[in-house]
C-alpha cells in the first residue's frame, strides 16, 4: 500500500512539472512587440505590449500599463487575460512565426481582431 501511494505522489509530481513547463511562455517570444486592435474602444486601438515569462504588459498611446492577471503558452498559442477598466479581456492569440503574432480579444461587450509586430531595437553607438 505504501509502494502504491509513493508512485501516486511521484506520478501526480512529473505530470504537475511537464504541465508547467509546457506553460511558460518561450524565451523567443518574450520582449517588446507593437499592436493593433481596430475595433477595441477608443484609445485602446495600438500601443506596446511586453511579453514576459508568466504576464504581459500591455500599454496604451496613454501611456497607462495593464499587467495580465495570468499568460499561457502552449505550442503555438498565447492566450492571456487583463483586466481594464473593470472589464475583463481574454486574448487568444497564434504565433505566425517569429515577428508576428495575431488573434482576437473577446470581452463581454465585443470582440477585436489583434495584430502584434515584433518591435525593433534599435543600438545607436
Amino acid at each position: 500500500m505504501k509502494i502504491r501511494t509513493i508512485f501516486t505522489i511521484a506520478g501526480a509530481f512529473v505530470l504537475l512539472l511537464f504541465s508547467f513547463v509546457s506553460l511558460q511562455i518561450d524565451k523567443k517570444y518574450t520582449g517588446k512587440w507593437t499592436f493593433e486592435a481596430p475595433d477595441a474602444p477608443e484609445g485602446s486601438t495600438k500601443g506596446s505590449i511586453e511579453i514576459r515569462p508568466g504576464s504581459v504588459i500591455m500599454t496604451f498611446d496613454e501611456a497607462v500599463a495593464f499587467t495580465s492577471n495570468w499568460a499561457k503558452m502552449k505550442k503555438d498559442s498565447l492566450i492571456y487575460e487583463t483586466t481594464f477598466d473593470m472589464a475583463t479581456v481574454l486574448f487568444s492569440l497564434r504565433i505566425i512565426d517569429d515577428d508576428n503574432i495575431k488573434g482576437k480579444a473577446v470581452w463581454k461587450e465585443g470582440e477585436t481582431s489583434v495584430y502584434l509586430k515584433k518591435a525593433v531595437v534599435t543600438v545607436m553607438l
